[in-house]
This record gives structure tokens, C-alpha cells and sequence, in this order.
């Protein structure tokens, strides 16, 4: 069988993003990571889907190719920052936003 390739970073690079928890900005830049996926005999399309996040790549991974039965969590994004670990804000309905983002033209 052909190897399965994933590579996957942790998160985006966050050089016009607001780290106030109360009003988070340019969050499309935060959560815009690396994730690139090659599955063998073309399944991409079939078992990855669309909303997947990061949480679930594993698990569709284990799933499909090494017979596991691991369920699939909550596609989900959440805020997080090293001063407040145990605060977590949900902005899975907004981490495509732009808001906040500041374009340099030339």
C-alpha cells in the first residue's frame, strides 16, 4: 500500500492578530495553518471532509487504514493563551473572519 502523508502545523503565524481574548481579531490569519493530506488509492475525497479540523485527521487516519473504531470529536476551533490556560473561547463560527486584518498595498 502506498504511505499516507500528512503534514500539519500547529497554527498560523499571527503578525496582525489581536491576542485580547474579549475581542479577537484577524483570527483567519491565526487559524490558516499548514495541513496537507495524500491518502493512498484516492480516498481524499471520500474521508476527508470539508469542516475537518486538525482533531479528527488521526482518528479518519486510524479509522480508514488500520481498522480502528475511534470516534470522531467535535470539529471545533477554540482561542487559548499562555496567561490563561484554563480559559478557552470557542470561535469556530468565526475563524474564517477577517476582521481586524491589515493589508499593506504598495
Amino acid at each position: 500500500m502506498p504511505p499516507v502523508i500528512l503534514l500539519m502545523g500547529d497554527h498560523g503565524p499571527a503578525s496582525m492578530f489581536n491576542w485580547d481574548l474579549n475581542t479577537p481579531s484577524c483570527l483567519w490569519e491565526r487559524t490558516s495553518n499548514l495541513y496537507a493530506i495524500l491518502l493512498p488509492e484516492q480516498l481524499n475525497s471520500e474521508i476527508v471532509y470539508p469542516s475537518m479540523t486538525p482533531v479528527n485527521t488521526f482518528r479518519v487516519i486510524f479509522n480508514t487504514y488500520f481498522g480502528t473504531d475511534l470516534p470522531y470529536l467535535e470539529d471545533k476551533s477554540y482561542l487559548m493563551t499562555w496567561q490563561q490556560p484554563n480559559l478557552k473561547v470557542d470561535i469556530t463560527n468565526r475563524r474564517e473572519s477577517h476582521e481586524g486584518c491589515v493589508s499593506i498595498e504598495d
